[in-house]
């Protein structure tokens, strides 16, 4: 929610979608959900989406976002 800076309704409605659609699993752990890509993607279209994902990685909408994850991920988080 922070690196996204949007409610967790929001995120939670968004990763509901990618788990329907077969592309994340996730797994509760106590209060959290931690999501991850579909280990059983097909190759082809597990890379089309880290594809996509690096595409995105300089997009200006994106740049903040991936600012405050780096953040995130020096911390130890994510």
């Amino acid at each position: 929610m922070a690196i996204l800076e949007a409610p967790q309704s929001r995120i939670s409605r968004h990763f509901k979608y990618l788990r329907d659609a077969g592309l994340v699993i996730d797994e509760r752990r106590d209060q959290w959900v931690h999501y991850q890509l579909n280990p059983d993607l097909a190759p082809e279209l597990r890379d089309m989406l880290i594809q996509n994902m690096n595409h995105l990685h300089g997009q200006q909408p994106f740049v903040k976002d991936l600012q405050r994850l780096k953040v995130y991920q020096e911390k130890g988080c994510c």
